[in-house]
């Protein structure tokens, strides 16, 4: 050990010593001090945010405090604990700092962090704004790659909403527990619960509130196939968040419409709408958002034949997910770039793209995700001639496609698994899988992706001197 680490070392036991030495009502003025010295010089108490939850949205500004208020909570609750009587104005400073410090930390994207600051906020905040704390942490949670853990925050924040009386946070909670359970592969219970949540907001008047549940149930309605009703949820969604002047709302919609109008042969149509959602979260600084719209348009230019343009939009993509620490965004990102790489020729980059996707997936425990990527690395199995590990892939995917109900990626695959029994001259597999498939994406409307698939069939049946399937 050099000199300046045991200096260091034992000044920091020296200071540990000297601390615990003092009594406990000594300590709590000393954090008192603490606390007063760094508000002063971190430029004086932030003025009071409105309530947790408020109907009105109010964009965040920063204050000089910011960095320091975390340590400012830390201060303001060990000179009320070590001794001290009960001192209103600090408790008061605890929940004001812990409130910041957790919003500082999403701005800065420690999802992790924010989590664990919003579940300290919800022991103090009044009973009235507990839920919409827990809400923020399990939100906060699923981001930082805890989904599973997620689930009972959320199971907490509606019963807390609910006790509280307040509908409209209850139907916050209600959605957003929707999207948590969507996440997890759970769609039947996620329905359920997104739709409770518009018949509250629609009962409360809150339109915007109504066009976020919409958009939830139109993209759970687009998965199954059911374009009716998607593009009926969609149209009254978008209309209801821009009468709620909510852009980032706005630009969230419209990326899923776009989705849904790809998957349905639109594409001129999706591309407007993700160029138009792209230009607004770049306006807002939304980046989560700016992230998964890159990706969407990433695959919408690989599938025109724009490969340079996918190239460029996916490491952009892939960039903003790592940067705030979105690690769904990355490994959804890097599953599409394994199909970039597959498509171009370079099945070593495709596979090492497939390989970490899965093993994030997995760990997040996002079925339908690993399902779709499973899938995806099946086709690279089969095109590089391991037929028994693609089979079982495509085995494996198509159970988890099946459990979570995603019929779009069932028939894809289905499709898929058809041109690899091509392959390997089992036309009667082949065409079992074919007609299923097929058939699937028929049924959903899913024209462009159907499309793609009739010209994988043809090529193989042809290469293969099978009679056509199709």
């Amino acid at each position: 050990m050099d000199a300046e680490l045991a200096y260091v070392f034992r000044h920091a036991l020296l200071r540990d010593a000297a601390y615990q030495l003092q009594l406990p009502g000594d300590r709590a003025k000393l954090h008192g001090l603490a606390f007063a010295l760094i508000e002063r010089l971190m430029g004086g108490r932030p003025p009071a945010p409105p309530p947790l939850g408020a109907a009105e949205s109010v964009r965040w500004i920063p204050h000089p405090s910011d960095t320091a208020a975390e340590e400012l909570a830390d201060h303001a609750q060990a000179a009320r604990r070590d001794g001290a009587a009960p001192h209103p104005d600090l408790s008061e400073a605890r929940a004001l700092y812990l409130r910041r410090a957790a919003e500082h930390a999403e701005a800065t994207f420690r999802s992790e962090t924010a989590g664990r600051l919003w579940l300290q906020l919800a022991e103090v905040v009044p009973r009235d704004f507990r839920g919409e704390a827990l809400r923020q942490a399990a939100v906060a949670m699923g981001r930082s790659g805890q989904p599973k853990n997620a689930l009972p925050i959320f199971e907490q924040a509606v019963a807390a909403t609910r006790e509280a009386g307040n509908r409209r946070l209850e139907a916050l909670a209600l959605r957003s527990f929707g999207l948590g359970l969507k996440d997890l592969g759970r769609v039947e219970e996620a329905r359920s619960f997104i739709q409770a949540a518009f018949e509250i907001h629609r009962e409360v008047n809150n339109p915007l509130g109504e066009g976020q549940a919409l958009a939830g149930l139109a993209g759970l309605s687009s998965e199954r196939g059911e374009n009716e009703a998607a593009e009926r949820s969609y149209s009254m969604a978008l209309a209801r968040v821009r009468a709620g002047g909510a852009r980032n709302a706005e630009a969230a919609v419209l990326s899923g419409m776009g989705v849904h109008h790809y998957a349905t042969g639109r594409a001129e149509l999706a591309e407007q709408e993700f160029e138009t959602a792209l230009a607004i979260v770049v306006e807002t600084g939304d980046r989560r958002t700016e992230g998964s719209v890159r990706g969407r348009l990433a695959i919408l230019h690989r599938h025109a034949g724009r490969t340079d343009l996918a190239a460029r939009f996916h490491k952009e993509a892939l960039a903003i997910h790592r940067e705030i620490g979105n690690r769904r965004g990355e490994a959804l990102t890097l599953s599409n770039l394994g199909l970039l790489h597959q498509d171009s020729g370079r099945p070593g980059e495709a596979e090492a793209c497939y390989d970490r996707s899965l093993a994030i997936f997995r760990e997040l425990g996002v079925r339908r995700d690993e399902g779709i990527s499973l899938g995806n690395l099946a086709g690279l199995y089969g095109m590089t001639g391991r037929f028994e590990l693609a089979e079982r892939s495509y085995r494996e995917a198509l159970a988890i496609h099946r459990d979570v109900r995603n019929s779009r990626h069932e028939g894809a695959h289905l499709c898929d698994f058809a041109v690899l029994y091509v392959n390997a001259g089992r036309a009667d597999q082949a065409r079992v899988c074919w007609e299923e498939g097929a058939g699937i994406l028929r049924r959903n409307g899913d024209t462009g992706e159907l499309g793609r698939k009739v010209e994988a069939i043809r090529e193989a049946c042809r290469n293969s001197g099978i009679p056509p399937l199709e």
